[in-house]
């Protein structure tokens, strides 16, 4: 005690206090009540509610023991009423500090709730972003592409068009190539067909000749020594006529119709040179009276010629052999 009153501690001095006035009660002194009532005069001082509860408190059991029950209910009274106070208080303490709380965490879910909003917003707004990135790439490859279809298509067309008039200049250089070998060859089918009457003439003249020699022949067949050589110079005319003429046209015919005889031969291996003769001069549309006349021969066997060149050749009755012979 006289620690706590040279230290001024004035709870120290009151529960002291109380301490000795209830050893004091218990002694049954008289002097506890007095003792109490200086301790509940300091802690009124002090203003501790709860310092003051204990001391009504003690003072309660003090009068109850003194059988004083009127102030033991009394101090009762009063120390319900501050322990009522003190629960209320502490209640409320309770209270505000669960609100407090919950105020906190409350504010803690908002402030996560709205972080997790801005989160969310963000990765909205970066994947909007990523996306109209995309939209606007995807925009630029479509024009890139519909571009350069649009240039592909350009250019092809005009490619086409080049095309076009590259063909219709090789058409129209085509024709006029073959409209020019066309007449070459009709020139020099003329020439050749000019050779082959000259020929004929030539062989009309060369058997004038020949007939007036067998005429002078028979009229001196009584003289052997005249018509014996008479007879050698009509057979070396007629075989100088034969071979000299044919080797000439058909020299111009090759050089005209090169390959006239590989594609006839192509087609009938078989043919004789006879039967090779009369397809060439069928090929310049000569009669049979004039080849007759070009090979020495009779009508009627260039007939029978032209009969196995058909069968040779395999043609129908409906197919024409010139025209056959002139395709080639």
């Amino acid at each position: 005690l006289s620690i706590f009153q040279k230290l001024n501690e004035k709870t120290g001095i009151v529960i002291t206090n109380l301490n000795i006035a209830d050893a004091m009660n218990r002694q049954g002194k008289p002097e506890a009540i007095e003792l109490a009532g200086q301790a509940l005069q300091a802690a009124k001082e002090i203003n501790n509610p709860n310092l003051l509860s204990y001391v009504y408190d003690k003072l309660s059991d003090f009068y109850a023991g003194n059988l004083d029950y009127a102030k033991a209910f009394e101090y009762q009274k009063k120390h319900e009423a501050i322990k009522d106070s003190l629960f209320t208080a502490e209640k409320e303490r309770m209270l505000a500090e669960v609100e407090t709380k919950f105020q906190s965490e409350k504010k803690d879910r908002d402030i996560a709730l709205l972080q997790e909003r801005a989160k969310v917003e963000r990765n909205r707004n970066i994947l909007l972003i990523v996306l109209l990135v995309v939209f606007l790439i995807v925009i630029f490859l479509l024009f890139f592409m519909f571009r350069y279809k649009s240039t592909a298509f350009k250019r092809q067309q005009k490619l086409l068009e080049q095309e076009k008039i590259i063909h219709i200049q090789e058409n129209e250089l085509t024709n006029k190539e073959k409209q020019l070998l066309e007449e070459q060859l009709e020139s020099k089918n003329r020439e050749l067909a000019s050779k082959a009457l000259e020929m004929l003439r030539y062989n009309d003249a060369i058997s004038s000749i020949i007939e007036k020699l067998e005429n002078l022949n028979h009229s001196l067949k009584e003289n052997p020594e005249v018509t014996k050589p008479i007879k050698d110079i009509i057979r070396e005319l007629e075989n100088h006529n034969k071979q000299n003429i044919w080797s000439e046209f058909d020299k111009i015919f090759k050089n005209i119709h090169s390959d006239f005889y590989d594609k006839l031969l192509k087609i009938c291996p078989d043919l004789s040179a006879t039967e090779i003769k009369t397809a060439a001069l069928l090929k310049l549309n000569l009669t049979t009276k004039e080849i007759a006349a070009i090979t020495f021969k009779s009508e009627g066997g260039i007939k029978t010629t032209r009969y196995r060149l058909r069968k040779k050749l395999g043609l129908s009755s409906d197919d024409k052999l010139v025209p056959f012979l002139m395709q080639i």
